[in-house]
């Protein structure tokens, strides 16, 4: 498993992963769990959004919410549901790069491998090299199925390195292929909202 899928994995979908067998392909079972929680069980976001552990912000759209289960032991982001139904959610996540990448691209890479290591059936698949707010990223793009359903799904993403390579970033969209098109549009606001944080000024304002 990936350093990034692992953020993720911190956010929501741990208890999933851990009870599901090799090719379920419910990715988004724990969010759906911790919306189904009581309100209390969770934090929300709204507007401008700020990470002082993992030095990053970004806007959340109007009219969505982020999510973050309080009981997580490391609050790196959190997760946005489009539309009701909870079929397409958004991933923010800022992580140690504890993997020792060197290049986004690596990172992509791993997370391709373990999607099909989990029975995941991918038909097609994409890197590209892309920008996060000055920094080098890749683009991920993958169409995949899983054995047990015929419904086609998407995972879309962008990843980067911190200038020092000490953090991973990543923005991700889970998306049904039908709803890709007009789900890809809100990633893209996220994408573009995105910043990286001045640490030394944030300590001079203290």
């Amino acid at each position: 498993m990936t350093n990034r899928f692992i953020g993720l994995v911190l956010i929501f979908l741990l208890s999933a992963a851990a009870n599901s067998q090799v090719g379920a392909c419910d990715e988004l079972s724990g969010f759906k769990q911790l919306m189904a929680g009581p309100p209390q069980s969770r934090y929300e976001y709204r507007g401008r959004y700020f990470n002082y552990a993992s030095w990053y912000s970004v806007r959340i759209p109007r009219g969505l919410v982020g999510y973050d289960g309080r009981d997580q032991g490391r609050h790196n982001g959190f997760a946005v549901r489009i539309g009701k139904d909870s079929q397409s959610v958004v991933f923010v996540s800022g992580d140690p790069n504890s993997v020792e990448y060197n290049t986004p691209r690596e990172d992509a890479d791993s997370y391709r491998e373990y999607m099909e290591q989990k029975g995941r059936r991918i038909e097609s698949q994409s890197i590209t090299d892309a920008r996060l707010d000055g920094l080098n990223a890749v683009r991920l793009v993958i169409f995949y199925t899983c054995p047990e359903s015929k419904a086609h799904r998407v995972y879309s993403s962008i990843i980067a390195l911190s200038h020092d390579k000490s953090s991973v970033y990543e923005i991700a969209l889970y998306s049904p292929a039908n709803r890709y098109e007009n789900d890809r549009a809100v990633l893209d606001q996220f994408i573009k909202s995105w910043k990286i944080l001045s640490r030394s000024r944030w300590q001079r304002q203290r």
